[in-house]
């Protein structure tokens, strides 16, 4: 789901082991439409696939249910936000190919360049609201501090991020401190693996 973390080593989110290569579903052949849909063609296949789908609905078979919901809701959440919809169409091979974009499928990792962050755009890549191991808070609190451990590689005068804290955790004594911090927040990595070489 991942591609490597910092110091060269798999970034490990919810127990699951980064595997290069894992192809998440076009969000148009989740929704079973054409790439032209209409807002109006969205929005009706959305509401067939989601009856058809919902867990309360499928008793007895739950989990696939689950995840399909899962996975249609949130192919639906942005295919009917223009903007994101936009977003998605301009990156949609990256994505797919669960690669960074920055050099192509093969120099995808050559310099270590670090988290694919593509899959935390889906709710799939965590399982409720909770503090567990696969929940929300845990898993976006683990890619924030990896994003935080590349930032002090490249410079070890970094300092110390602000945590993102817990379901539990007070907004002054954690999530607004935190939201602060990378509301205004600029890398220090150079990216220079992203220039595509031009000798013009």
């Amino acid at each position: 789901n991942l591609s490597q973390g910092g110091a060269g080593r798999p970034l490990e989110i919810g127990g699951m082991e980064a595997k290069k290569g894992h192809v998440m579903r076009c969000h148009y052949e989740v929704m079973e439409v054409q790439r032209d849909a209409s807002d109006d063609d969205l929005k009706r296949q959305y509401r067939k696939l989601a009856l058809k789908w919902h867990p309360d609905k499928n008793a007895d078979n739950l989990d696939e249910a689950t995840e399909r919901f899962k996975e249609i809701t949130n192919a639906y959440t942005t295919l009917s936000d223009p903007n994101e919809r936009s977003w998605y169409d301009s990156h949609r091979e990256q994505i797919l190919r669960g690669g960074t974009g920055a050099r192509g499928e093969e120099g995808d990792e050559d310099e270590g360049c670090g988290i694919n962050l593509f899959p935390f755009f889906s709710s799939s890549c965590y399982s409720g609201y909770g503090d567990d191991e696969g929940g929300f808070y845990q898993v976006y609190s683990k890619v924030f501090d990896e994003i935080h451990e590349l930032e002090v590689q490249e410079d070890p005068e970094a300092g110390r991020a602000p945590s993102m804290g817990l379901s539990s955790t007070a907004w002054t004594d954690g999530p607004g401190q935190f939201y602060s911090y990378y509301e205004s927040f600029s890398s220090r990595r150079s990216f220079s693996w992203c220039d595509k070489y031009n000798p013009n």
